[in-house]
């Protein structure tokens, strides 16, 4: 992540390549379903001990306790799986983590500043006598004109930003970027 698909400009002051920012975006999926396999892999593994037991281990697969019949080996392997899937996780969520801090530093935050820019352009902020009468006479809820200009265009922009993230990330990394 860090040396092949990290996205940042060639050049300073322009914006990654696509092909970076899709290919980390992967990544930081990857990230997410191994941990996800990994945890099941465990809980099926540590849970196999669990439903054998209760099963009366007839035709169930071999728990731990079968495949490892020597004193404590069993309670050694299992909790050797649990730490590896807790520090598969904790490592994992801190690179997924700093991932999403990196993708709004180095795709978001420079690509808002035109969708603002945009939004905002070309509008009068100053009311003059008639807007004055107008809005006091819509007892507060103005109707069309710049508001609905500003909305359109930041609707526009927005959608334009976050709809190609949205289609690569999973939900859970959407949101995490997102908030």
């Amino acid at each position: 992540m860090r040396d092949e698909s990290y996205p940042k400009a060639a050049i300073q002051g322009a914006l990654p390549p696509e092909h970076v920012i899709i290919a980390f975006l992967v990544l930081i999926n990857d990230l997410d379903v191994a941990t996800d396999y990994i945890k099941r892999i465990v809980q099926q593994q540590v849970g196999v001990k669990a439903a054998a037991i209760q099963d009366g281990q007839n035709g169930s697969p071999a728990s731990l306790t079968e495949l490892f019949p020597f004193g404590h080996d069993s309670v050694f392997v299992e909790n050797n799986l649990k730490g590896l899937e807790s520090g598969f996780e904790s490592k994992t969520s801190e690179l997924i983590n700093d991932a999403i801090q990196v993708m709004f530093q180095q795709v978001m935050k420079p690509r808002m500043r035109p969708v603002l820019a945009e939004t905002f352009r070309d509008v009068d902020y100053l009311l003059s006598e008639k807007d004055v009468g107008e809005f006091d006479g819509q007892d507060g809820a103005e109707e069309g004109g710049q508001d609905d200009l500003v909305q359109q265009r930041f609707e526009r922009g927005w959608m334009g930003l976050t709809r190609p993230i949205k289609r690569i990330l999973t939900d859970q990394n959407y949101d995490r970027l997102i908030t």
